[in-house]
């Protein structure tokens, strides 16, 4: 068994992964004039989805209705019948109207740009208020508008980072998010998040990962117990 991997080991794996991963995924951006409840969205819709069908249903809606807070008071099927279109699952209708719901009862307003403007713990508590709206979408938030440095524990980050040995299978949320927090730079957060999202999706996925094809195979613990156990 090879030894433990240490923290400065792990950061320099890091790095190599971030400038790997950009080569093979593509980021996308909102499209126009971003606002942070717009990257909220396009970040919620592309979660499952294609990044280009997430910012698709972004414009579109954009374009359909005539703000936010004109999706907030339409209809289920209304929003539902974009996202269809973008072929990305109806459910997220009823999760983006209850969160847009819930903006609107405790920030009285359809924005989130006034959490620029907040100190952390204030936005924090806001954030944590907002029903329908994931932990980790919640971490992103905080990220995204400079009041947390924290990496966004998603499903697609936790089965990578676990596949990659950044962390154990059955360590704690504290201990990964600890983790994460030693060997991600701060001005890395959003990238790390984003490109291990993009590569859970594309790549590193819950069943039949694509490891033949995959930049980080010789890095990844997951694919040398694989091929171990096939050749037992």
């Amino acid at each position: 068994m090879p030894p433990p991997v240490g923290i400065k080991e792990k950061t320099r794996s890091v790095k190599r992964y971030l400038r790997i991963l950009e080569k093979k995924h593509r980021i996308g951006s909102a499209p126009g004039q971003a606002t942070v409840l717009d990257q909220l969205i396009l970040h919620l819709l592309s979660f499952e989805a294609p990044m280009t069908n997430a910012a698709k249903a972004v414009r579109m809606m954009r374009e359909e209705f005539v703000d936010w807070n004109d999706v907030r008071v339409s209809s289920i099927r209304e929003i539902a019948t974009i996202l269809e279109e973008c072929r990305i699952s109806i459910e997220l209708a009823y999760q983006l109207k209850e969160i847009l719901g819930q903006l609107f009862i405790h920030g009285h307003t359809i924005s989130l740009e006034f959490l620029l403007e907040m100190e952390a713990d204030t936005a924090r508590k806001f954030v944590n208020r907002l029903r329908g709206l994931p932990g980790w979408a919640g971490t992103y938030l905080l990220a995204l508008t400079g009041k947390g440095t924290v990496v966004p524990l998603d499903p697609h980050t936790f089965r990578v980072g676990q596949r990659l040995g950044l962390f154990g299978r059955k360590s704690t949320v504290q201990t990964r998010t600890q983790t994460l927090k030693s060997i991600v730079s701060s001005d890395d957060t959003l990238r790390f998040h984003s490109l291990l999202v993009e590569h859970g999706k594309k790549t590193c996925r819950v069943e039949n990962p694509r490891c033949d094809v995959c930049s980080l195979a010789r890095d990844c613990e997951y694919r040398r117990k694989l091929k171990k156990a096939r050749s037992n």
